[in-house]
C-alpha cells in the first residue's frame, strides 16, 4: 500500500513538473520569460520593456520581444534589434512621440533618441506654433527671422521677423510678411506698423476680399470699413437722381428736388422737444 502511494505521488509530481516546464518554455518563446538582462535573446529579438504602463510594473521586468511592436518603439524610437537589445535609429526616432514633442529625432551612438540639430527642432509642434526652431544650449529656441517664418502666424498675420530690440524673443510684422499674409488678402492689413500688419490707405483696402464682398473699402484707424454715408453719393449720381421721375408717394418741390429731410436732433433730444432748457433763476422765491 505504501509503495503504491509513493508511486502515485511520484507520478503526480512528474506531471506537475512537465506541465510547468511546458508552460515555461512557451512563455520564453512568446517573450514572457525571465528578465532578459541576464540572458541572451534569440536572433531577431531584442531585450526591452513590453509596456510602459506603471500598473504592470513593466520597469521591473525586461523581456525578449520583437522591438518594432513595443511601446518603447512607439514612444522612444527603439525599434531595431542590435546585439540582443532594442536600439533607436534615425528613421525610428523621427517617427517617435519624443520627436514630435521634444525634438529628439536623432539616434546617438548608444541607440537612444536625442536632440542633436536644428532640423530636429523644426519637426516639433513648438516650431510651428512659437518659432522654437533652432537648437540653442541643448533646447529648441527662437533665434532668427527664419524661425518666425516657420510659424502659422507668419502665414496668417504677417509676423515673420524677429524683434531686434526686445528683452525676450518674439515675432513681429515685416514688410514682406504683411504683403504675403492672409490678413492682407482678406482684410487689407498689408502694411507693417509698430510690429503689426495694418491698413494705412484706401489702396490697401481696395485689394482685399472684404472690399469686394462686403464693401469695406475705406481705411479708418488701421482697419477697413464701409464708407461713411457722406462718401456714398457723388455729383454724377445726384444729377441722375434729379433727372429721373419721382417715385410714387414722393412729392418734389418746384425745382424737381425731393423735400429736404428735417435736421437731426441736437444734444440727444427727440424731435419736437426744445433744444435747450430754460435758464435757472439766480434767486429762488422766498416763502411769504
Amino acid at each position: 500500500m505504501k509503495r503504491g502511494t509513493l508511486l502515485a505521488v511520484g507520478a503526480l509530481a512528474l506531471i506537475v513538473f512537465s506541465a510547468g516546464a511546458y508552460f515555461w518554455l512557451g512563455a520564453r518563446r512568446a517573450g514572457l520569460g525571465d528578465d532578459c538582462r541576464h540572458m541572451p535573446c534569440e536572433e531577431g529579438l531584442g531585450c526591452s520593456l513590453r509596456s510602459l504602463d506603471p500598473k504592470l510594473k513593466a520597469t521591473e521586468l525586461m523581456t525578449c520581444v520583437q522591438c518594432d511592436r513595443t511601446a518603447m518603439c512607439r514612444m522612444h524610437g527603439q525599434c531595431a534589434a542590435v546585439d540582443g537589445r532594442c536600439r533607436a535609429t534615425d528613421e525610428a526616432c523621427q517617427r517617435s512621440e519624443l520627436c514630435k514633442t521634444d525634438g529628439r529625432c536623432s539616434a546617438n551612438e548608444k541607440g537612444a533618441c536625442v536632440l542633436a540639430k536644428d532640423a530636429d527642432c523644426r519637426r516639433t509642434a513648438g516650431c510651428k506654433a512659437k518659432g522654437l526652431c533652432s537648437l540653442k544650449d541643448g533646447a529648441c529656441a527662437l533665434t532668427k527671422d527664419e524661425d518666425c517664418q516657420q510659424t502659422k502666424r507668419c502665414k496668417e498675420d504677417g509676423l515673420c521677423a524677429l524683434a531686434k530690440e526686445s528683452s525676450r524673443a518674439r515675432c513681429i510684422a515685416s514688410k514682406d510678411g504683411c504683403r504675403k499674409s492672409k490678413r492682407c488678402a482678406e482684410y487689407g492689413s498689408c502694411t507693417a506698423v509698430t510690429g503689426y500688419c495694418l491698413a494705412v490707405d484706401d489702396d490697401d483696402c481696395k485689394k482685399s476680399k472684404d472690399c469686394k464682398e462686403n464693401g469695406k473699402c475705406k481705411v479708418m484707424s488701421g482697419i477697413c470699413i464701409k464708407g461713411l454715408p457722406s462718401d456714398q453719393p457723388d455729383a454724377g449720381s445726384a444729377d441722375e437722381t434729379s433727372s429721373k421721375p419721382a417715385a410714387a408717394g414722393v412729392k418734389r418741390s418746384k425745382s424737381g428736388q425731393p423735400p429736404a429731410r428735417p435736421a437731426p436732433p441736437t444734444h440727444g433730444l427727440p424731435i419736437g422737444l426744445p433744444t435747450a432748457l430754460p435758464p435757472i433763476p439766480s434767486r429762488l422765491p422766498t416763502s411769504p
